[in-house]
């Protein structure tokens, strides 16, 4: 068997005939016809007349590629493994066909299935160059094509002979190895009185890629605090009416931290998670001793005259001290109690006297060694739950 176009279908040597099978012609089987004479004549003289028979007959050439005994295919080594992380960067897998004896037999080949861990991906044929390509992307991986191991499987079908080979697309998980931007550890600090007090995490938790599934968590003293997680704010409602959220243990404290640990998961295909957390704490502060929030307005004392050895003498009250509260008018931080002073010490009930309800101060005194002295005397407003105010 042989291609080519030789002159002569038949070729002869003695008692031997060489046949020519041209599997280029597009009928596969061919029929020869082979007639053979035999001549025989004197060796002696030209002159007799020779003797002739023929004989025919007809040699088929059947098409080996129908006939599965004859047919031989032999694997290959083919790419087995095609890896992708659903960059929308395109992965190709070309066929290294298979060893196909008669070498002129036609294959078929066609995907016989895909197994993998969704069901998303379908077969898919090779192209006229013997190609296929995949593109894979967010848009894949949110609508439900999951990580993990498709193997692909082709049919080679030649006659009734077939044989198969398999290669891997493998799509592993971005989301597993996701970078994830954590928001700065701080402290935050809300004054009672304060309108509501909110502080945004910055940066904002956020994951690459960003088709990756998370959730914000938060753990606070619900209490005080509240956590936004559409905003990722940390909210202090207005406190305008106790002043326990600065003192919780009722110690005597003037401000109290409040730990706010907010955190993000990270949650994979195969359902594995990726934890992170950072606290940002918030103080809360009693706005008592603290001048920009609490002060207290002293009245202007008038100069008092007193002739010794006249007796007791009660002077008009004095104008009342005020305590100015900002931004809100209070009485969170208790009343005001007055502490009189007299040449710079406290009264001891000589020459000068005060009534602190009425606000009156009263000068007696028989000491004729005090006429002509002047004598400062003074008031010191203070809360009376803060007397260092």
């Amino acid at each position: 068997m042989f291609a080519g176009a030789p002159v002569s279908a038949i070729s002869q040597s003695g008692d031997q005939f060489n046949f020519l099978y041209m599997y280029e012609l597009p009928d596969m089987t061919q029929k020869q016809t082979v007639t053979v004479t035999a001549t025989t004549y004197s060796d002696y003289t030209s002159q007799n007349t020779a003797l002739q028979a023929s004989a025919s007959f007809d040699l088929t050439f059947l098409d080996a590629c129908l006939y599965d005994s004859l047919i031989t295919l032999t694997p290959v080594t083919q790419t087995l493994q095609l890896v992708n992380n659903y960059n929308g960067q395109p992965i190709l897998f070309t066929y290294n066909p298979i060893s196909v004896s008669p070498a002129w037999c036609d294959a078929t080949v066609t995907c016989d299935s895909v197994v993998g861990p969704s069901q998303y991906l379908a077969c898919k044929e090779l192209d006229s160059n013997g190609k296929i390509d995949w593109t894979f992307d967010d848009t894949d991986y949110t609508d439900g094509l999951k990580p993990g191991t498709y193997t692909y499987t082709f049919n080679v079908q030649v006659g009734g002979q077939s044989a198969q080979f398999s290669f891997d697309v493998v799509l592993q998980d971005p989301c597993k190895n996701a970078s994830i931007v954590l928001p700065s550890a701080t402290t935050q600090t809300y004054v009672i009185t304060d309108p509501d007090g909110t502080y945004t995490l910055q940066p904002l938790f956020s994951v690459s890629p960003v088709f990756c599934t998370y959730e914000i968590t938060a753990t606070y003293d619900s209490n005080v605090i509240d956590f936004n997680t559409g905003t990722q704010s940390i909210v202090i409602p207005s406190i305008t009416d106790t002043l326990t959220p600065s003192n919780p243990n009722n110690d005597g404290s003037l401000q109290h931290e409040y730990p706010v640990v907010t955190t993000i998961i990270v949650t994979n295909a195969d359902g594995t998670q990726t934890t992170q957390s950072v606290t940002t704490n918030i103080i809360i502060q009693n706005p008592c001793l603290n001048a920009n929030y609490v002060s207290i307005q002293a009245a202007t004392l008038a100069d008092l005259e007193y002739t010794v050895g006249s007796g007791a003498q009660t002077y008009a009250p004095h104008s009342a001290f005020q305590v100015v509260t900002v931004p809100i008018t209070h009485t969170l931080c208790g009343n005001l109690v007055y502490q009189p002073l007299y040449n710079g010490q406290p009264l001891d009930g000589n020459v000068l006297s005060y009534n602190e309800p009425s606000r009156e101060f009263t000068v007696s005194t028989d000491d004729s060694g005090m006429s002509g002295q002047i004598v400062p005397y003074s008031i010191i407003g203070t809360l009376v739950n803060y007397p260092t105010s």
